[in-house]
């Protein structure tokens, strides 16, 4: 079927997921770049011939501590950790 969008990549459902779950806790995303961001909240979407998510954080709802709104691809994600005590709740594997 014309348009029709594709199964997202089980690592792009992974990252959603684990960004879901810390919905509200102050979070760092770790990109392949080497740039870090810090994550309160997520709103995520998929384009028709993507098997990625794109992602946009601290929107909804605002943050009420400094911070900054991003939008990045679940592709371009490294990592997933909390930023104090460094636990880390996703690492791509270096083939993905």
């Amino acid at each position: 079927m014309e348009n029709e969008v594709p199964t997202p990549s089980a690592t792009a459902t992974r990252i959603v997921e684990v960004l879901r779950e810390l919905d509200g806790v102050r979070t760092r995303v770790t990109l392949k770049d080497g740039r870090e961001l810090s994550v309160h909240n997520i709103a995520w979407g998929q384009g028709t011939a993507d098997t990625e998510y794109h992602v946009t954080t601290n929107i909804s709802p605002m943050p009420e501590v400094p911070h900054v709104i991003d939008i990045f691809s679940t592709r371009d994600v490294a990592s997933i950790a909390d930023p104090q005590s460094g636990r880390v709740h996703f690492e791509r594997k270096r083939e993905e």
